[in-house]
């Protein structure tokens, strides 16, 4: 017989011991599981038994330190969450990398485009506006590009 949970509320494993809110499981349960995670899945817990999963973000840990099960409707705004905040992240540093060059071509004025006159400042300003309100829209927020 073995164990699996959490002495600490932040480190699963297997103990050969029972405790405060141990599951039990067979030797072969644990055999199984362990050969289930070494391919990739996830060992998490229901509270009451042990089992493996291609999918783990449908699963977490609460406050409480007990096991739930997210919906799909979570999963998604989860996702969609993360790659918001991934957009966000890389409009900021674009913006970040445009800045260095507008310092540039400040310290350094230039013409982009002789038919035009539009200088290298000015075309630096129209993009950073342009991923500027992007990420206005993304936010909500104006000037939220620090």
């Amino acid at each position: 017989m073995q164990y699996y949970g959490t002495k600490d509320n932040l480190n699963y494993g297997f103990f050969k011991e029972n405790f405060e809110s141990a599951i039990p499981i067979t030797d072969s349960q644990m055999l199984d599981l362990i050969n289930q995670q070494s391919i990739g899945r996830k060992i998490v817990s229901d509270n009451i038994s042990v089992f493996s999963t291609d999918t783990p973000e449908k699963y977490y840990i609460n406050e409480l330190g007990l096991w739930e099960t997210r919906t799909d409707e979570e999963i998604n705004k989860q996702k969609e969450e993360q790659e918001k905040n991934i957009k966000i992240n890389d409009l900021k540093k674009e913006i970040s990398d445009l800045d260095a060059k507008r310092i540039r071509a400040i310290c350094e004025p230039a013409i982009k485009n002789n038919e035009t006159g539009e200088t290298w400042l000015d075309f630096y300003n129209s993009q950073i506006i342009y991923l500027r309100n992007q990420l206005t829209e993304l936010t909500g927020e104006t000037n939220d590009f620090e």
